[in-house]
């Protein structure tokens, strides 16, 4: 799990953890601005995942997303090459704390970020970064991301996150886990597809692959909206739209 800041832009914050499959890392987005990536081991190049906070490229990972919060559950095989998951934590970040609840805090720009390793790990020094190697099969974690104005302080987003509840007693037998967030919802997550927001069972078919108060759209349309304007992107017709709103 790593979080570090972006071209020119100190407020973007970049979280991701991976699990090596066939030469791929996986990892996603948190922060002011969310995105979801996946970046290649040999070439670092990055592609932008299919389904934000829904699913992913390994058949051993998954993901549910809700709101700044996202838990990724973790399911090797015994035959996988690679049996253990890798969490990165850039020596760029101005804080990294580790606290005895089992949360890993960490400030990288304007964003607190709270992550939750379900399984222990072993921690190495490098060179850009401190490496997490975690190698148990059942794993997973969960990842906070919260904007430094929301909160009065580091120590106030600590005291919230630390309030909320995790529930890993079924992740060895079931490869479940629940969690209520900040905000009082409670997300429980069965691998590989079963997802419950608030005891309502989530059916991804219905749900759209962009939707927030910028960004909306599916597969075929994508439409931005930022002061007043709007860009369409139409894959489906290859056509770029950039038009004034009423």
């Amino acid at each position: 799990m790593s979080t570090t800041r972006t071209g020119r832009d100190e407020d973007e914050s970049l979280v991701f953890g991976w699990e090596r499959v066939d030469g791929v890392r996986e990892g996603f987005w948190g922060g002011r601005n969310v995105r979801v990536r996946l970046i290649s081991p040999w070439t670092d190049s990055p592609a932008l995942l299919t389904r934000i906070g829904h699913g992913s490229g390994s058949p051993y990972e998954r993901t549910f997303q809700h709101k700044n919060t996202i838990i990724v559950l973790y399911n090797l095989s015994e035959e996988t090459p690679y049996r253990h998951i890798d969490y990165y934590f850039p020596k760029s970040l101005s804080k990294k704390e580790q606290d005895d609840s089992g949360w890993i805090f960490a400030i990288g720009g304007a964003a607190y970020i709270a992550v939750r390793p379900f399984k222990p790990g072993t921690w190495s020094d490098e060179e850009h970064c401190e490496r997490l190697r975690s190698p148990h099969l059942k794993n997973g974690l969960i990842t906070v991301v919260g904007d430094s104005t929301n909160y009065t302080g580091w120590q106030d987003f600590k005291n919230k996150i630390k309030q909320t509840s995790v529930d890993l007693s079924q992740l060895d037998s079931k490869v479940e886990v629940a969690y209520t967030t900040t905000s009082g919802d409670k997300m429980t997550f069965r691998f590989p597809d079963q997802r419950m927001l608030n005891n309502e069972k989530i059916d991804l078919s219905r749900t759209p692959l962009f939707a927030g108060p910028y960004l909306n759209g599916n597969e075929q349309v994508l439409r931005m909206n930022h002061g007043g304007e709007e860009l369409v992107i139409d894959f489906k017709n290859d056509a770029i739209i950039k038009r004034l709103q009423d």
